[in-house]
This record gives C-alpha cells, structure tokens and sequence, in this order.
C-alpha cells in the first residue's frame, strides 16, 4: 500500500491486492496522528480493508484499515524508503495484475535486512520473467558454450551471449554477476555476501532489460538517485 496527502487531513491510498488488482480510495481522517485509520494508512504495510466503492468511480471509501504486517526498517530508512517506492512504481506501470506475490516478497527482504541491490535484482528478473520478457542466461544463443566467464547482453534481441560474440553496444556482465542472475531466487544466494562488482554487474544488466521493455520514468527513482547525490557531497564537503 502507497499513501498521498489529500488536503489537510486525509489520504488517497493505493492498494494492490492478491484478486483485484489495484484499488484507490479516500482515507478520511488518516492525516491525523490519532484519527482512526492513521496506523492503517503507512505505506508499505499489508492490511485487511473495508473499502465501499459505488459503480462508476474511480476513487473509493476507506472505512476500516487493520495491519497485518508493517516495514519498520523501511519506514526508518528513507533510502530503503525510496527503493521500495521503486518497487512500487514499477508494479503498477508494468502491471496492476499479478504483481502482488513478488512487491509483498521483495519488500519484506527489503525490510528484513536483505541487501538492497539483491532484492532489486530478485524484483526487477520476477518482473521480467512473468512478462515473459527474461533471457536465458544458462548458455550463449549463439554457439551454446557455457557463461562461467562471463557474458555480453543483446538488449533489445533480449540474447545472451558468451564473451566470444563480443559485439560494439552489447553489455558486458562479469562472470559473479552472471551467477547471482541464475541464482539470485535462492534463500542462502540472498541472505549471503557478494562482490560488489558482482552485484552491480547483475542489477545493471537487470535495469536495462527493464528499463527498455517497460520505458520506465519513475520518479522514486530519480528521488533516490538525487538524494544518493546529495548525501555524498556532504560526506565530500565534511572530507
């Protein structure tokens, strides 16, 4: 669930849900610290809803809002509060149907301390995977030889490639970024430690998949990455 301010004391909030997809509707009241539906209305927490909505509109009521499981770290965190607005966003551009099983997984790893870029990489291959969009990253398409060494990535073809059928344009992935692609669903993948290059190896070539087949412009994204921007020439500036 997303929340937006609607005037002094009330919210619209955007839920999607397991059977209905995406449902929006007026929280009354929810802007007030002790109004009822206050707790109910946090982002990112999961919750059982009494909505009443009359036919032909497009906002509904919300009455009730009970909690059934929060994100405190993400609410604590305003960088893990902008990734899983990323996550978010990118759901409901792609799709309002179906997405409801991967945002709840990957925000939950979020919240539970799991590393940021792991749980994007596991979001964003999800993603492209039920639209049927995801390459197959086990071999090269072109002479079926294996990737330990790496591989180079054919965007808009959606091909893979081993390192042999370099061509000008392609993306290169290194051979711990091709790892963590193929196994990045596993529990002990994610709750592990990984290279720094390898990570970003594999979520960049996951971001350009996505960013090309969803032509996405997402504005928690470029939030993050002023943000990020920000941080570091304080950091710069106390150096």
């Amino acid at each position: 669930m997303t929340a937006r301010p609607l005037g002094d004391t009330s919210k619209i909030v955007t839920l999607l849900t397991p059977q209905r997809g995406v449902i929006r509707a007026v929280a009354k009241g929810a802007r007030r610290p002790k109004g009822r539906l206050a707790s109910g209305t946090v982002a990112y927490r999961v919750i059982e809803a009494l909505i009443y909505q009359k036919e032909g509109r497009e906002l509904g009521h919300l009455s009730e809002a009970h909690v059934l499981w929060s994100a405190p770290r993400i609410g604590g965190n305003w960088r893990l509060f902008l990734i899983a607005g990323t996550l978010s966003e990118t759901v409901l551009a792609v799709t309002e149907e179906g997405g409801y099983n991967l945002l709840r997984t990957s925000v939950e790893l979020l919240d539970g301390g799991i590393e940021p870029r792991l749980v994007m990489l596991f979001f964003f291959k999800g993603l492209l995977k039920a639209q049927g969009l995801w390459p197959d990253f086990t071999g090269c398409v072109v002479c079926d030889g294996d990737l330990s060494g790496g591989a180079m990535l054919d965007t808009p073809d959606g091909r893979v490639l081993c390192s042999r059928h370099r061509r000008v344009g392609y993306l290169p992935i290194n051979a711990g970024g091709v790892r963590l692609i193929n196994e990045v669903e596993r529990r002990s993948v994610l709750k592990g430690r990984h290279a720094d290059g390898a990570l970003e190896s594999a979520l960049k070539a996951c971001l350009c998949l996505a960013k090309y087949h969803f032509d996405l412009r997402l504005r928690s994204d470029k939030l993050l990455a002023g943000a990020e921007h920000l941080l570091e020439r304080a950091e710069g500036g106390k150096g």
